[in-house]
């Protein structure tokens, strides 16, 4: 359950990569305790929100050139320079990559680098750091986890290489976070059990978390609130138990229409798709990005990009111009 004051508020964020914006006015908040999924296929923007979030866009490939990133006790973090962005990671906000060997360096042992980030952000000595790793270890759900601090990366299976960045990343005890995709390179067996490890974690740490991810059948488990993205923008918003019972933009409905179900006697049935794909950043279509693959695409669709509409006081929003009429 959420509460008090946004521990993340990001408000019209925008993120360039060359002429290409990869990031177009993004905003959303995430309180105490409270999990939001952004959602979408690849290409819209879900992996470059979060890195213009954590400051980690390459310089010679991009830059965010507008918005705000609020972090409770920090302010803005695009104010900051890269030092004290640099004491942000790891100890503010903690970030779970995709892919668990990208994140994990294959030549240093699984222990020593949990506890880098408990030397460099609470100055705990070698022997300290390493305790505390074996107890995270022992807290995500390794078996064995003093022997498995003195294991090397290829030494783990991917289940367990994801337990030990999920480690890494709540070492500090971070007010906030940043889960990118973390079951997708896992089988659905793992996938269950890494999910049911980030409920409990927040259940015992009250963390806030923002986690990406592509599967609807994810959000319906975990999240509170839902961002929907398409080519750069939130397409839609808003509770995510009102978003998935009814979804009001053509896209989320379209992402819901894909997750498989088995149909009477528990036969399965076909799986249906969103026709197309997510238009090129570089030559995005006029009007409304969504256009060219949407079943309800009018004459005004091609005109205009319709802007994200709020619907109530509860933070439902949706980008499309049938929610205005709806209104």
């Amino acid at each position: 359950m959420s509460d008090g004051a946004p521990v993340l508020a990001v408000e019209g964020l925008r993120t360039s990569f060359g002429p290409v914006r990869a990031v177009d006015g993004v905003s959303f908040s995430v309180r105490r305790g409270e999990t939001l999924c952004i959602v979408g296929e690849s290409g819209s923007g879900k992996s470059a929100t979060a890195l213009s979030i954590m400051g980690l866009i390459p310089r010679a490939a991009g830059k965010v050139v507008d918005g705000t990133v609020r972090l409770a006790g920090r302010g803005d973090l695009r104010r900051l320079d890269e030092t004290s962005m640099a004491e942000v990671r790891g100890r503010d906000i903690g970030m779970v990559f995709q892919e668990p060997m990208s994140a994990l360096n294959p030549v240093f042992r699984i222990g020593s680098q949990i506890g880098e980030p408990l030397r460099v952000h609470r100055g705990l000595s070698r022997r300290e750091a390493h305790e505390r790793a074996v107890e995270l270890l022992a807290m995500v759900g390794v078996p064995s986890p003093a022997q498995r601090a003195l294991d090397y990366p290829h030494q783990l299976s991917g289940g367990m290489r994801q337990r030990a960045v999920i480690a890494m990343a709540i070492a500090c005890e971070p007010a906030l976070i940043l889960a990118d995709e973390p079951t997708t390179a896992l089988d659905v067996t793992i996938q269950a059990q890494i999910l049911a490890l980030f409920e409990d974690l927040q259940d015992r740490l009250g963390v806030a978390m923002v986690f990406i991810t592509h599967d609807l059948r994810v959000v319906a488990e975990i999240a509170d609130q839902v961002c929907v993205m398409y080519a750069g923008v939130v397409v839609e918003q808003g509770a995510a138990r009102e978003v998935l019972r009814n979804p009001l933009h053509p896209y989320t409905q379209g992402l819901l229409g894909c997750v498989p179900r088995a149909g009477a006697g528990g036969t399965s049935r076909r799986l249906n798709a969103i026709p197309g794909t997510v238009p090129s950043l570089a030559a995005l279509p006029q009007g409304c990005r969504f256009r060219s693959r949407c079943p309800h695409a009018f004459g005004r669709c091609a005109e205009e990009e319709p802007p994200l509409l709020h619907q109530g006081g509860d933070g439902r929003a949706s980008r499309c111009w049938l929610t205005e009429a709806a209104a």
